[in-house]
């Protein structure tokens, strides 16, 4: 007898061809399966012999996703092999369609092996041998092998709690070998069966000590979440225990016992949409309706929304007003110990947390008004939301107002380019007008939101139809609306052939002037009235389509309370030198607001 034992590395999975019908038989017969938990060693090994060849295969180096397959293939004197393999499968009753197929093809070794790391962990598999003589194979018994289960990262806890972040932490226990499809990594959600709203996190980095620290963020405040650790390999996940955190109240919610009767009340000579408040202090108003003394209805609690410095700095949270409260029908704020300006926007939410009324606490210098010429008004210094009258200086740039909405979106913090300025918040998505979000209820309880246009009449307000509602903001030939974002004792101008800027030059019509290109701007000094510096600052706008910003630096658009057909007048002025006192366009945009002194 002539030993041949065959020896190989391993392998690249193989497919051999056999008819998909064709199940695991010897000549004689079907062959006798092992117990599945038998032993995965030597001991399970299977013996295949047919026609002068003997093939002995045991098992060796089992890990979650790998296994060996060894042993040695005996050939009679003057024997010529054909083919060797090993099939296996998850089916007890295998196949030659529905195994696996490692061929033994190196015929000039002394022990063979044969591997495979594409298993998956803690799965059973079943397997055979075979010899192939002309178009007869001879399969041995059929034996089994359980991979080794995953282990999944302990999780040490959460750290760094607030009201919308977090840090999870833990340990990793290594799999043993590699694969390119390992993953290691934790999920969160708000249900415990993290059926739905499933956030996943892969765990990218671990230190020398299998360690790792990962930061999450965007939660909801004051909420419950479960988390648990995750390892998938080979397409299989294993979950670690199911543990839970609970996020912080969101400093914006905390109410501050304040003592409403040493606060200056704001809203004493007349209530309004918007407070300007020019040093620090305790301050309160009258939770009513803007510009009126109706009630906003039940108020449970109050809340802020945003602030901003009107800047590319991000606001720590409570910069601009450090404590507030809802008492006794008044709103009660406390501005930061060291006085800063910017914008805040301060809202009355009901017992189920719905906003009822938002108001613009603007804090800033006090705005001086300006004459125009012809009898025309008294005009700001200033855009609406603005800490500067200063050309060059981006605070003179200001808010946006979509037209016939009380609630300011954010400016640029650049004089030249379309930069939001930013906030403490991040800003909801923008939504498109319709029977549903196109209404005062909705804009009303959601201040936050832009209200793209629809495309029946070009409007945030929606109707249906090419009709509009015009009574959101009103000339001063009707009293100021409860809508109308000045400052008590202003309100948004007449901006028709009538209006402010129309009568105070003279003329409607377009006229050319000088722009200056370096301070991106124009002051209408000499034109509009007689102040040395009457500064307009091109602020650009957002889109009504999208509520992006654009054209900072070169263009200047200001709206006017005064309707035209279903758009609204406005002030515009462009960066090559072009004025327009009396232009229509639609009210979705968002364009700087110049309040008339009443």
């Amino acid at each position: 007898m002539k030993q041949i034992i065959l020896k190989f590395s391993r392998l690249l999975l193989c497919v051999l061809t056999l008819c998909a019908s064709l199940v695991l038989t010897g000549c004689g017969g079907g062959p006798k399966s092992s117990d599945p938990n038998a032993p995965n060693d030597a001991t399970n090994a299977t013996k295949n012999s047919f026609g002068g060849v003997t093939l002995t295969t045991s098992l060796s180096d089992l890990t979650e996703t790998g296994v060996t397959f060894h042993g040695e293939i005996v050939l009679a004197e003057n024997y010529t092999a054909e083919s060797f393999g090993i099939l296996y499968s998850t089916e007890k009753n295998m196949t030659a369609s529905s195994a696996t197929v490692l061929p033994i093809v190196d015929t000039y070794g002394t022990d063979f092996s044969v591997s495979t790391t594409s298993l998956k962990p803690g799965t059973t598999y079943y397997y055979a041998s075979y010899i192939k003589q002309g178009t007869i194979y001879k399969y041995s018994e059929v034996k089994s092998f359980t991979t080794e289960d995953l282990s999944v990262p302990i999780l040490d806890g959460v750290s760094e709690l607030t009201e919308g972040s977090a840090v999870i932490s833990g340990k990793v226990i290594l799999v043993s070998g590699t694969s390119s499809d390992l993953e290691y990594g934790f999920q969160y959600c708000q249900n415990e069966s993290f059926s739905s709203g499933v956030t996943t996190n892969e765990i990218t980095f671990i230190d020398s000590d299998n360690k790792f620290s990962v930061p999450i963020s965007y939660l909801a405040p004051k909420t419950v979440y479960y988390y648990r650790s995750y390892t998938r390999l080979n397409g299989v996940y294993v979950y670690g225990e199911v543990k839970t955190f609970t996020t912080l109240e969101h400093p914006y919610n905390i109410q501050t016992d304040l003592n409403l009767s040493s606060a200056v009340n704001l809203s004493f000579s007349g209530s309004a949409n918007c407070y300007i408040v020019s040093n620090g202090g305790l301050y309160k108003f009258k939770t009513v309706k803007g510009n009126s003394s109706k009630s906003v209805g039940n108020v449970a609690s109050a809340s802020i929304l945003w602030e901003t410095f009107g800047t590319s700095e991000t606001p720590e949270l409570l910069a601009l007003v450090k404590a507030f409260c809802y008492k006794d029908g008044y709103i009660a704020f406390q501005t930061a110990d060291t006085f800063k300006e910017g914008n805040a926007v301060i809202a009355a939410k009901d017992a189920n947390g719905t906003i009822l009324w938002s108001w613009h606490i603007w804090l800033t210098d006090q705005p001086q008004g300006q004459v125009y010429y012809r009898n025309a008004g008294t005009m700001m210094d200033r855009n609406l939301g603005a800490t500067s009258a200063t050309p060059g200086d981006a605070g003179a740039l200001g808010l946006l107002y979509q037209w016939g909405r009380k609630d300011p979106f954010l400016g640029s913090s650049s004089i030249s380019e379309n930069v939001e300025a930013l906030s403490t918040i991040t800003w909801p998505s923008e939504v498109r007008s319709n029977s549903s979000t196109g209404t005062i209820a909705y804009a009303t309880a959601n201040p936050t939101t832009f209200i793209k246009f629809n495309s029946s009449n070009r409007d945030w307000y929606y109707t249906g139809s090419s009709s509009t509602d015009n009574t959101r903001w009103a000339e001063s030939s009707r009293p100021k609306s409860i809508y109308d974002p000045c400052p008590s004792g202003w309100r948004v101008p007449d901006g028709d052939d009538d209006g402010v800027w129309s009568k105070a030059l003279g003329s409607s019509s377009r006229f050319d002037y000088t722009y200056n290109s370096t301070n991106k701007g124009m002051n209408f000094s000499g034109n509009f009235g007689s102040a040395f510096t009457i500064w307009y600052p091109a602020s650009g706008y957002r889109f009504s389509g999208d509520g992006s910003l654009y054209s900072v630096g070169d263009y200047g658009i200001y709206w006017s309370a005064s309707p035209d057909s279903y758009y609204a007048y406005y002030l515009s002025f462009f960066n090559d030198g072009r004025v327009f006192p009396s232009y229509g366009y639609n009210r979705a945009s968002g364009f700087s607001v110049r309040c008339l002194q009443e």
